[in-house]
């Protein structure tokens, strides 16, 4: 990433007028896109179809310092980001590239405000991995300094043996675990246990809105 800004006719504008420019290539069409393949980092996933406009605000980000910090609040107010969990490397030929570790040091996931997440479930083996890696997601959304203010949770069983009601029950398992160690718990368990309670279980053919009825005895 570049250091300098000499040459550049964008910081010799206003900066309403740039915010106004940013509002152009920040559109709500444009929505940044990372993956969650490993429980260690994230990854910024590129030629989403034959369409790069959805990789075109963090590539902005990445050409100077100075517009890295000029555009990088405005981007993370505006645009909602979507993180994409699951198991399989099935983005192995696209071009992705590195962003940051799946921890408190990541700047970028703990500036993010509004935030779409799907589960992407192909195993019945692959459901107690992906909870997991949500579950480390959430631990670093729920950190004290972290700025999310909205979320959705969307998980996909996309093939016949794994079934919305296999997945339910190992949400229900999971919330189990989380009331036993309830004492320890952290911001980034109550997350998480939130985020459990409200997800939408989809198949391909329809859907399920499951919700945590261990916790409402009606």
């Amino acid at each position: 990433m570049s250091t300098s800004n000499q040459t550049s006719i964008l910081f010799t504008l206003p900066l309403e007028i740039r915010h106004q420019i940013y509002s152009y290539v920040y559109t709500s069409s444009v929505r940044p896109h990372l993956g969650i393949h490993t429980d260690t980092h994230l990854i910024d996933l590129l030629s989403l179809g034959e369409d790069p406009a959805p990789c075109l605000g963090l590539a902005l980000l990445q050409t100077c310092r100075a517009l890295y910090h000029d555009a990088r609040p405005f981007l993370y107010a505006q645009q909602t980001f979507s993180i994409s969990i699951s198991v399989s490397e099935r983005d192995h030929r696209k071009r992705v590239i590195y962003a940051g570790h799946l921890d408190r040091t990541n700047k970028l996931l703990r500036s993010i405000q509004h935030l779409e997440i799907i589960l992407t479930l192909n195993h019945d083996w692959h459901v107690d991995l992906v909870l997991r890696r949500l579950r480390l997601l959430a631990a670093e959304l729920g950190e004290e300094g972290a700025t999310l203010k909205s979320w959705e949770v969307t998980a996909y069983a996309t093939r016949t043996f794994v079934t919305t009601e296999f997945v339910a029950s190992r949400i229900t398992e999971m919330l189990k675990q989380l009331d036993e160690a309830e004492e320890e718990s952290r911001g980034g368990d109550e997350l998480f246990r939130s985020m459990l309670v409200e997800m939408e279980v989809k198949s391909w053919s329809r859907y399920l809105h499951w919700q945590c009825t261990a916790c409402d005895p009606e």
